[in-house]
Parts: structure tokens; C-alpha cells; sequence
């Protein structure tokens, strides 16, 4: 079996791939690895892919109100929400509008003694209606560990967005 070494690459050369100071190599049968580590600039993988563990950025906000901006470009599609002021208006902005693909975002919300919820949804500060998982807006709980999903499609016309509360402690 063969072990192809890549050039380090820039921006533009080799879909993207940013070599870090290390060698990626590619075998033949296409497997990709990296010496210690590397990364993919928007690679895009078809076919199946296995990773053996993933880790995301967690973004935190804190003292929740208002409009609260969830940028997508910075990486993050778990946000943790401390010390919540009142109920608020997620924004997810710098969306792609790649038709037929979808999202997935968590907003962990560590609820106080009064209970708060995102309990509306803009994307790319273009208001959205969105349907909640149960079909009402469910009731957040006081002192609870609270996670937010929101699903994401966009069909190449509109958005279709859906939310679901899930409850701990």
C-alpha cells in the first residue's frame, strides 16, 4: 500500500486544506491522516464518513436579552446560556443559502429562579416562524439545565425551522 505525501497547502490549493506544520498523507485507498494534527477548510465529504470523536466550540453568553446574535461562521453550534435577563429573540446569522441543507443548533440555558426561553428565531436578522416540537411554545422550568434544539432547512426559497425543549436536573 502506497503513502502519498501533499504539498502544505494554502487557501486555494487542495480543497482547502491547511497543513498546520504537519504532513497529511493520503493512502491508497484514500484514507486521510494527519501527523499530528491538521485541518479542513469547508471540506465537503461525500459518501460515508467515520470520525472517531468529535469535539465542537462552546460559545457563552451571558445575561441573555433582547436579540442575542449566534454567528455561524464562528464555529459554534453549542451555545450555553448563563445568568438569562428575559425571554429573546435568537439570531442566526451568516447562514449559508445553499439550497436543500440543513443545521442543527443547541442553546443549553442554565435557568435561574425565574425561567427564560429563546421564543423566537432570526435568520440572517430576517424574522422566522418556527415550529415547536408539540406544536405550543413549551414552559422553560426554574432552576433547570434546559437544551434548545433548533433544526434548520433551507430549501433554496424559505427557511423551515423547528425547536424542541428538553429539560434536566
Amino acid at each position: 500500500m502506497a503513502t502519498y505525501t501533499l504539498p502544505a497547502a494554502t487557501t486555494s490549493t487542495l480543497g482547502g486544506v491547511i497543513v498546520d506544520g504537519v504532513t497529511i498523507t493520503v493512502d491508497g485507498t484514500g484514507k486521510i491522516s494527519a501527523a499530528s494534527s491538521g485541518s479542513f477548510n469547508s471540506a465537503t465529504l461525500t459518501g460515508t464518513t467515520t470520525i472517531q470523536h468529535a469535539a465542537e466550540i462552546v460559545t457563552t453568553y451571558t445575561g441573555a436579552t433582547g436579540t442575542v446574535v449566534h454567528d455561524y461562521l464562528t464555529g459554534s453550534s453549542v451555545y450555553l446560556h448563563t445568568n438569562v435577563a428575559s425571554n429573546f429573540t435568537v439570531n442566526f446569522t451568516n447562514m449559508p443559502t445553499v439550497a436543500n441543507r440543513s443545521y442543527t443548533f443547541t442553546l443549553i440555558v442554565q435557568q435561574g429562579g425565574v425561567p427564560y426561553l429563546p421564543n423566537a428565531v432570526s435568520i440572517n436578522s430576517v424574522s422566522q416562524v418556527f415550529y415547536w416540537n408539540g406544536i405550543t411554545q413549551p414552559t422553560p422550568t426554574a432552576l433547570k439545565q434546559e437544551f434548545f434544539t433548533f433544526s434548520l432547512l433551507y430549501t433554496g426559497a424559505s427557511w423551515l425551522v423547528t425547536g424542541a425543549l428538553n429539560s434536566y436536573g
